[in-house]
């Protein structure tokens, strides 16, 4: 360990291989071997918007192990299947003091959600909920098995000064949805694309899993990949929208895929940097990532790992267009994965210093429960 902790202060400090190396390719080979890393499992690629620039192992034939960078096709697929102003619904119905919450399969509904029912209704209807009844596929701050859900809500509810509550209420779960007699209240999640960024932000299993299945799921995703990008599963094949499981794929699709993405980010009015996130801008796994580059502000990026892989992908916007860059790596041991990550983030900020990043004005917005909306209210 002294060894790769003298060579990785080295590195940072150093311009050794930003400035010497003959070539991308040779800096990423090289580095592999200074962090003991096996080459055979190192892939990465680089294009602008030309094509190719750089890889290495990173032919249409070699399979990669995408993990959470999935996600980036999810989004594609799901902004180009349900659309950018798909919400999820959660219906409610108020009979008495009793509220029933109807599942409505949405993974994103927390505590400030059921907090603002709770207020409409007070203010409203000046009644204080003493009972929560609520039914299957009812999510509750990243929460889906009943009892956990159960658990939670007891749990928030009984923290949260803000909702008007009887202090003596019940939680308890109903394995069919209510739709008898009361007053109807739905809540609308935030539109897709915030719960997008939010998702990439914080590599959400859960939310990813769903926005997958809810855009239609593995078949749908095969179709789509065949229409919009001419491939099959002898390139591409998913099981799952987060990544966590039986999925593969090939650096150079998801350059293509991320370039799609922003495409359709721009052509929606969004925009890349309120779908993918900025590193050590926007709260989340990357709010400490790339620490090699001193300015951020032009770059977007995801991050993944699963089962001894740890990849990176992304877009840097440069004085001469953008950059596309995946690195997916592989290593042998559990013990191997800080070198694994350490090896990427020298990699990516050797790649990137070698341009001269932009830097644009960015802030972030998180506010997703703020941006939810309770539609209706009938009898």
């Amino acid at each position: 360990m002294k060894k790769i902790a003298a060579a990785t202060i080295i590195l940072l400090l150093s311009p050794f291989f930003s400035a010497h190396a003959s070539g991308i390719t040779d800096t990423f080979t090289s580095l592999a071997k200074v962090y003991g890393l096996p080459l055979n499992k190192e892939v990465f690629c680089a294009y602008n918007s030309a094509g190719r620039i750089a890889g290495y192992n990173d032919s249409d034939s070699v399979r990669v192990i995408p993990a959470s960078i999935s996600k980036l096709y999810t989004f594609d697929f799901a902004l180009n299947t349900i659309g950018k102003n798909f919400r999820y619904t959660t219906d409610t119905f108020l009979d008495g003091t009793t509220l029933y919450l109807n599942g409505g399969g949405d993974p994103h509904f927390v505590i400030e959600n059921l907090r603002s029912i709770v207020k409409k209704i007070s203010n409203e209807r000046h009644i204080t909920i003493s009972r929560f009844v609520f039914s299957p596929n009812f999510y509750f701050n990243w929460k889906t098995d009943p009892a956990d859900v159960a658990s939670s809500i007891t749990a928030s509810l009984k923290e949260d000064s803000g909702a008007p509550i009887d202090p003596n209420f019940s939680v308890n779960y109903s394995s069919v949805p209510y739709y008898g007699r009361g007053l109807k209240y739905q809540l609308q999640s935030a539109p897709l694309y915030m719960l997008i960024k939010q998702t990439n932000n914080w590599s959400n299993n859960l939310t990813a899993d769903m926005m997958f299945e809810k855009a239609g799921g593995a078949d749908a995703f095969t179709k789509y990949m065949q229409k919009t990008y001419g491939v099959n599963s002898s390139t591409i094949k998913f099981s799952t929208g987060s990544g966590l499981s039986g999925n593969y794929t090939t650096c150079g699709l998801t350059i293509k895929v991320m370039k799609h993405l922003e495409y359709t980010a721009g052509s929606l009015s969004i925009g890349i940097f309120n779908i993918m996130s900025v590193p050590r801008v926007d709260p989340g796994v990357l709010d400490k990532a790339f620490p090699t580059i001193p300015d951020t502000l032009g770059i977007v990026a995801k991050s993944g790992s699963v089962d001894y892989h740890l990849n990176y992908a992304g877009i840097a916007y440069t004085s001469t267009g953008p950059a596309y860059f995946a690195v997916f790596g592989g290593f042998s041991r559990l013990s191997d994965e800080p070198k694994a990550k350490m090896f990427d983030q020298v990699f990516i900020g050797s790649l990137l210093n070698r341009y001269k990043l932009l830097s644009f004005s960015y802030t972030p917005h998180n506010d997703v429960p703020g941006n939810a909306r309770i539609v209706s209210a009938s009898n």
